[in-house]
């Protein structure tokens, strides 16, 4: 009797459309290809995660804040998805998209702040 895996679900939570909106504004005004770039970073993203759920690093911005729950996934343009795995549910939901340059502390502020 051979186990099979259950596939992997991966969900996108309004969080992260939120930041995919922003990152499309400014790739807009860059004069660059908005969707070229954020489908190249989630295909590069599902690739790696639906392989191996955890394969990325607890985020070491929010661990600093005692934080441990969501997973980092850098990816090679320089953007970074921060999710968590539900390992029963089989189930990634993704809650923000980006840059590495961005800071994650002053993000959550930013979103605590305005809402």
């Amino acid at each position: 009797m051979s186990a099979t895996k259950s596939k992997i679900t991966i969900e996108y939570l309004q969080t992260v459309k939120l930041s995919i909106d922003e990152i499309a504004s400014f790739q807009t005004l860059q004069g660059n290809d908005p969707l070229k770039i954020i489908n190249a970073v989630l295909d590069e993203f599902e690739t790696k995660v639906k392989v191996f759920p955890l394969s990325c690093p607890v985020s070491p911005d929010l661990a600093a804040l005692g934080i441990i729950k969501y997973r980092e996934c850098n990816t090679l343009s320089g953007y970074r998805i921060i999710y968590t795995y539900d390992e029963p549910a089989n189930l990634i939901s993704v809650y923000v998209l980006l840059s590495q340059r961005q800071n994650v502390q002053a993000l959550l502020f930013k979103k605590l702040i305005m809402g």
